[in-house]
């Protein structure tokens, strides 16, 4: 890899990074950071799910989307994919909440559908973080009714609208947060 591909930022006036792979050091140590901080934002967000609607996961939905959406954005796969299973890990391992399992399924294929559209779409642009975030969320959402409806015996209409209610709340909310997040960390300079 050259020096030049190591560098280059995804908005603005250069070329946008169209890597859907990205191995480097800081890559990989983004993604480890990003995964234990999405375990952390997900202690409280699971909680306040369980206050808010427990059939429903407004808030630790929509922080996932936003963390795995920011750091496949920045750090590419297999960054993506390590936050997410260091996030699941951690959730089985505390079981804090009886759908963790589903967790190793449901982050590897919400980061790996956003890297998918991330990589026709790579610009930082609002369109291309609405639909990387359409993919993220309606893959990761999709698992997720499928593992409510297998390990929680929930009856399919109920997961259905609990999940549709779910997507466009975290639709919303993720492409809301993770646009300014995204040109805030590009500024910094932090992810080049």
């Amino acid at each position: 890899m050259s020096q030049q591909a190591a560098s280059v930022r995804l908005g603005g006036t250069e070329r946008s990074d169209a890597r859907a792979w990205r191995v480097d050091t800081k890559a990989l140590v983004g993604g480890v950071l990003l995964g234990i901080v999405l375990v952390l934002v997900n202690q409280v967000a699971t909680r306040l799910d369980a206050i808010i609607n427990p059939s429903a996961g407004f808030v630790s939905g929509s922080t996932t989307a936003i963390i795995l959406g920011l750091c496949v954005r920045l750090f590419r796969q297999p960054a993506g994919i390590i936050a997410g299973e260091i996030q699941a890990l951690i959730a089985i391992a505390t079981a804090s909440n009886p759908l963790a399992p589903a967790f190793l399924i449901t982050n590897a294929v919400e980061a790996l559908a956003y890297s998918g559209v991330l990589r026709v779409w790579p610009q930082n642009s609002w369109r291309s973080h609405f639909l990387t975030q359409v993919a993220g969320n309606f893959a990761g959402d999709l698992v997720f009714m499928l593992a409510v409806i297998i390990l929680l015996h929930v009856p399919f209409v109920i997961a259905l609208t609990a999940i549709i209610l779910t997507f466009v709340v975290n639709l919303i909310i993720s492409t809301l947060v993770t646009k300014p997040l995204t040109d805030v960390v590009e500024r910094s300079g932090v992810a080049d």
